[in-house]
């Protein structure tokens, strides 16, 4: 489903809202999102997959991504002021088959559209603003390894990783991909259960954290600060170090000289095997699940281009072992 504008109009004048600017927000590939703006205030409306939606694409893609970004919200209470502040959410598809929020627009813009204007002092302050930040969102623990909804998730962090890439074979059949290299991946869990029950606490991640999602303004002196984080939809309890910027560091085959700003304002642990076995998996589920993705969005080519990358990269685990 792609809301157009007649939808996200009926849907704003049932909420009362009659005068407001609506435009089309281009990019995104699991919400439909349209910015809404009257005078100076600006709100986005995103409406979410349908259950329909959710049937056809990959296992890990879900119809309830907004219900668990407003879960992890309320959980990270205390840094409310860099999160999206919802002023109305609908959730029970009567108006349309999916969920939708009305949330304000997060001062700034993305470190991504960015990037290119910061001075190499301004780089590292960010990195470490951000270190620090991130350190602060994974003190948060719950229950069990999984979404924040209480009773889906599971106890030990291997039964969790193995879940999602079982997961991931269904979708290699489902996609007409070569299996093996996501059976190749199961067979590596299962025999790293120990050094990934390593793991006993679960911890609240982004999970989808990038420099795209990553809001910068610059404060009155002229100091670029972070100023918000958007697109949570995939939140959850999980190792921190599975969090999608850890893991996007590890795959670069040149690694990035700022980031160690980052890792040390973060307090990163020293990478001993363990460790670095974690982090192969991190990286293979990563890579299989960008395949996964790319199929849903019918580009062929780009998925055999990743399977090609895991295949080399399940070679290391001889290595680390």
């Amino acid at each position: 489903m792609m809301p157009d504008f007649e939808v996200a109009s009926v849907l704003l004048r049932s909420i009362g809202w009659n005068q407001i600017r609506i435009e089309t927000v281009p990019g995104g590939t699991v919400n439909t999102t349209f910015r809404l703006s009257e005078g100076q205030q600006v709100w986005y409306l995103r409406i979410g997959p349908t259950l329909e939606d959710a049937a056809k694409g990959p296992t890990w893609f879900t119809d309830r991504g907004l219900q668990r970004e407003l879960r992890a919200i309320s959980i990270w209470s205390e840094h409310k002021h860099l999160l999206p502040q919802t002023v109305h959410s609908d959730f029970t598809r009567t108006l349309v088959p999916a969920d939708w929020v009305i949330q304000k627009a997060v001062p700034g813009d993305s470190w991504e559209a960015q990037r290119a204007r910061f001075t190499p002092l301004e780089t590292i302050s960010l990195w470490r603003q951000l270190g620090t930040l991130l350190a602060e969102l994974h003190a948060y623990v719950g229950p069990e390894f999984g979404p924040p909804e209480q009773g889906i998730g599971t106890r030990r962090w291997s039964e969790a990783i193995r879940w999602d890439a079982a997961g991931l074979v269904v979708d290699a059949h489902r996609y007409n991909l070569k299996p093996a290299p996501f059976e190749a991946l199961c067979k590596l869990i299962d025999r790293s259960a120990r050094e990934l029950d390593d793991v006993t606490q679960p911890r609240l991640i982004h999970s989808d954290l990038g420099l795209r999602h990553i809001m910068v303004q610059r404060d009155t002196s002229g100091e670029p600060k972070i100023s918000g984080l958007i697109d949570m939809e995939y939140a959850r309890f999980a190792d921190a170090y599975s969090e999608s910027i850890f893991v996007s560091e590890a795959r670069k085959t040149q690694r990035d000289p700022m980031f160690d700003e980052f890792m040390e304002a973060y307090g990163a642990v020293r990478a001993d095997r363990s460790f670095r076995l974690r982090s192969l998996i991190y990286q293979l589920i990563d890579m299989a699940w960008w395949a996964t993705d790319a199929m849903r969005r019918e580009r062929p080519t780009e998925a055999r281009e990743v399977l090609d990358a895991m295949y080399t990269r399940l070679d290391e685990d001889k290595l680390i072992r």
